[in-house]
């Protein structure tokens, strides 16, 4: 196999113990570097593959036994290390960390501060950026996107174009599916910390319920329409033009304390349709 690139042992940096070297293209990658331009750091040529249009750029570090491969870019001051794997059309950029057996696949990418870490990993469109981290044996795909210094652990899957920010704490086996927004530093152990309604209103919203870290509810409508309590919410229903076309204020309610009631209730079903279910599958009913 040709190689397309050369370590430049006179351009070196220091990482712990290691020495990592500049790399410099031999060919050009359309949209990436031209022939006879530098690239980032390596510490082997085992840590980048010389087939496809693969590469590590800028300031951005590959060491220890991590690779890259197919045509996945490694940019800014990115570090991925360890035994984790960059590959597909994956991007990981700005000062994001990859490290652990961690694997970032297809089109999905990490940005800004992210973490993405041990055996978790990014499939499909998913992104991980604003200081949020995906670890342990979580998997994130789709177009879902972990942000805002929240952190996705455990077995947790995170699915379709769902959003997990604002400090929020995702673990144990949960599933969240749909267009669910889980923020306000929400502390979700399991399926059943969370649920979905909808599309209502005027513009086909979906509502997301879900337990915060001290025990109580908060209440996010994609869009942005809306975020709050419950008391909030009743308030916005109440007086939004918006809101007029979905079920009532009292409805609403009583479906979210019949779906995520205190720890002394038993779950139940309500007239609005909505049940406990926990699994791959979607929580989201119709409200209408």
């Amino acid at each position: 196999m040709a190689k397309k690139y050369i370590l430049v042992t006179s351009d070196t940096k220091m990482i712990g113990p290691r020495t990592l070297y500049r790399i410099r293209s031999l060919v050009d990658i359309p949209g990436t570097v031209a022939a006879g331009e530098m690239g980032g750091y390596i510490q082997s040529e085992a840590n980048l593959d010389h087939s496809g249009q693969c590469w590590v750029a800028d300031n951005a570090c590959v060491f220890e036994d991590a690779v890259v491969t197919g045509n996945a870019k490694v940019r800014g001051n990115a570090l991925v290390y360890g035994s984790a794997t960059v590959r597909d059309n994956a991007t990981v950029s700005g000062d994001s960390k990859v490290h652990g057996y961690a694997s970032i696949e297809d089109h999905s990418g990490v940005f800004g501060n992210g973490i993405v870490c041990d055996e978790a990993r990014l499939e499909g469109h998913a992104n991980v950026h604003c200081r949020g981290r995906v670890c342990q044996n979580a998997v994130v795909y789709d177009y879902a996107c972990v942000a805002d210094e929240a952190i996705v652990g455990g077995e947790a899957r995170i699915e379709d174009s769902s959003l997990i920010a604002g400090g929020a704490q995702v673990s144990g086996e949960t599933v969240v599916v749909g267009r669910a927004v889980i923020k306000h530093e929400a502390r979700i152990n399991s399926s059943m910390d969370y649920m979905t309604m909808g599309p209502f209103c005027s513009h086909r919203n979906v509502l997301t319920a879900y337990r915060n870290e001290d025990g109580g509810i908060k209440i996010h409508c994609d869009l942005d329409l809306f975020s709050g309590s419950l008391e909030d919410l009743e308030s916005f229903m109440k007086t939004s033009v918006s809101a007029k076309n979905g079920p009532s204020s009292d409805v609403i309610i009583q479906t979210i304390h019949a779906f995520l009631p205190s720890s002394d209730e038993a779950p139940t079903q309500t007239d609005a349709g909505v049940s406990n279910q926990t699994g791959r599958r979607n929580q989201q009913r119709s409200s209408n």
